[in-house]
């Protein structure tokens, strides 16, 4: 077997290597290893694997533990299999607790986001200390250019993810993937926090960004995830309304290599007519009711009611517009200070794990964002 691999699964390549190798070769008789939890650490396994070397011929000898044939001795060899499933399932479990203690502490308990490094702070006595996570020289500044150039709006994923490689951008393994580029985008650990096991807590690292460009971000995920929701077919908002100035057939539209929109006679195109006009680039069209539509102009009486009808419209929309922003201010600092609460009592142990996280995860108001669009100017009749 590989030194070094775990023997928590039996899914090991140089694992099932031995055993392809064993059924393939009738010569190979025994099989050592050096405790039976090297062989498997969990029960279910071990009975597997057990049943297959039987099967095959091969007895199994272990270096460190007596293994016999007989009844007792395979009662013996359950125990030592049910043993180092527990002693697996305990080091587990005592791994994650240690890495959630070291997470409600606010350090980081795992390998750095990229932008970050692990370093360990020398204890008393020159002994290792905590071990934490400090912005990387190189990599934090490119971090916070990917937020940056992201919250503008104009950049897709792939483009970002094209440019930053270039400028350098990358993970602990080498160049950052652009799945994992998306993932660094919504990371709240650039916040300055540690979310562990479904839990928020305060880090002790310092932010990259701030919270408004977080949440700007956020927004711009959003928008694309509708844009994708939207990309498929868009009808040209003249289509439906114009016809054929030779047949009076209804015209249609089609985009030609993907890009340049045309209409077309249906009654041409399904031979209902004799017509023969030809396919009219949109844009010809466009200009032609853009002209039709200036030389139509409504009564002043009609106009100046119009006016006065949409600026109420518009300062009604304004105030309703402000008064939301103000009650959603109110609700997230209220949010904010009912989560500092939630901490608190979920380190004086007055609430449970699974409590805590029933509350964080209530759905939150969106923030309100400090470049909201100013209202149009007021109209003129």
């Amino acid at each position: 077997m590989a030194r070094g691999e775990s023997a928590r699964t039996t899914d090991r390549p140089q694992f099932q290597a031995m055993l392809q190798h064993l059924s393939e070769d009738p010569t190979v008789t025994v099989l050592i290893v050096h405790k039976l939890d090297r062989l498997a650490r969990n029960l279910e396994d071990h009975v597997t694997v057990r049943s297959q070397l039987r099967k095959l011929g091969v007895q199994l000898i272990s270096v460190t533990e007596s293994l016999e044939e007989s009844a007792s001795g395979m009662l013996v060899e359950g125990i030592l299999a049910s043993i180092a499933e527990f002693y697996s399932s305990n080091l587990a479990q005592e791994v994650m607790k240690g890495m959630t203690e070291k997470a409600r502490r606010g350090s980081w308990p795992s390998f750095a986001p990229v932008g970050y490094k692990n370093i360990r702070i020398d204890g008393q006595g020159g002994r290792f200390g905590e071990a934490v996570i400090i912005p990387d020289e190189e990599q934090a500044p490119l971090v916070r250019q990917a937020f940056e150039l992201y919250g503008t709006g104009e950049w897709t994923l792939t483009d970002l993810h094209q440019e930053m490689t270039h400028r350098g951008l990358s993970a602990r393994k080498g160049t950052i993937s652009r799945s994992r580029l998306a993932k660094m985008l919504k990371n709240k650990a650039y916040l300055g926090k540690v979310v562990w096991n479904g839990v928020e807590y305060p880090g002790s690292h310092p932010p990259l960004i701030s919270e408004e460009l977080f949440w700007q971000v956020q927004d711009v995920f959003r928008l694309h995830d509708l844009a994708k929701d939207r990309r498929r077919k868009h009808p040209h908002y003249l289509k439906g309304t114009l016809y054929c100035a030779s047949c009076e057939s209804r015209l249609s539209t089609m985009t030609a290599k993907g890009r340049y929109p045309y209409f077309y006679c249906l009654g041409r195109q399904t031979g209902a007519t004799t017509c023969t006009e030809p396919y009219t680039p949109a844009e010809d069209l466009e200009r032609q009711v853009e002209a039709l539509y200036q030389r139509i102009q409504l009564p002043h009486h009609l106009a100046a009611s119009l006016s006065q009808r949409l600026q109420t419209e518009i300062d009604t929309r304004e105030t309703n517009r402000t008064r939301s922003a103000e009650l959603l201010t109110q609700r997230l600092n209220r949010l904010d200070t009912e989560r500092d609460k939630l901490l608190k009592a979920y380190y004086a142990e007055a609430i449970t794990l699974n409590q805590l996280k029933t509350e964080q995860h209530r759905p939150k108001p969106p923030a309100p964002t400090t470049n909201s669009p100013k209202p149009p100017e007021r109209c003129r009749s």
